[in-house]
């Protein structure tokens, strides 16, 4: 269980960059109900429950897929989101100096 566990860490991150690559984005809805979509789908639709321990185990594991899958796409949008917004911050300096200047002048007319 614990290298298949592994594998599902591997996997997903390659799974989540693949679709950021395609443009999908995670969302809340997403990242809450495909998880237990799939564990539905797995147990019952597919008769995992006849299997019983192991049934259940692998519609857990699946679901554990599908969650980790969406939050790792998640966390890539975020971190995109946060590059975007530090790019675009703008202080009006050109640099360090002009920096320096502006500090020195608060500094002065306070």
């Amino acid at each position: 269980l614990s290298d298949h566990v592994r594998q599902i860490d591997f996997f997903t991150t390659i799974a989540a960059r693949e679709k950021k690559a395609r443009g999908e984005r995670s969302s809340l809805f997403r990242l809450a109900l495909h998880p237990f979509g799939k564990f539905l789908r797995m147990y019952f639709l597919k008769a995992g429950f006849l299997d019983g321990t192991a049934g259940f185990v692998v519609a857990v594991t699946g679901a554990y897929y599908v969650f980790l899958k969406y939050a790792k796409l998640r966390e890539l949008d975020r971190a995109e989101r946060h590059l975007s917004d530090l790019a675009q911050l703008d202080y009006g300096y050109r640099d360090v100096s002009d920096r320096l200047d502006k500090i020195a002048s608060l500094r002065d007319s306070g």
